[in-house]
């Protein structure tokens, strides 16, 4: 089952299941193998839950674009918990 389908969303949901695009523009952290290891000891497959057999996570990344195409808001962070915060986005996208 999708996330839109869990969450019954009504908008579109574009999804890097390969982690592709985060690749190609530098947003992906590799598993070190000793980590690999120990996540797998613990039942967990990354390669598994991203669609691959590559043991990449992608990282937290939020952007807001401009009509010109220009970042105007970017967040990025190697801690996987860290995101975005919501009211920064909004406010970012107010300005526009």
């Amino acid at each position: 089952m999708t996330s839109v389908d869990r969450h019954d969303l009504e908008y579109p949901v574009l999804s890097d299941v390969d982690n592709s695009v985060v690749r190609d523009i530098g947003l992906v952290f590799t598993v070190p193998s000793d980590l690999e290891t120990a996540y797998r000891a613990m039942g967990i497959d990354i390669g598994d839950a991203n669609g691959s057999d590559a043991w990449e996570i992608p990282l937290p990344a939020a952007y807001v674009i401009d009509q010109d195409r220009r970042i105007v808001y970017p967040f990025v962070d190697v801690g996987y918990r860290k995101r975005a915060e919501p009211d920064d986005v909004i406010a970012s996208i107010q300005a526009l």
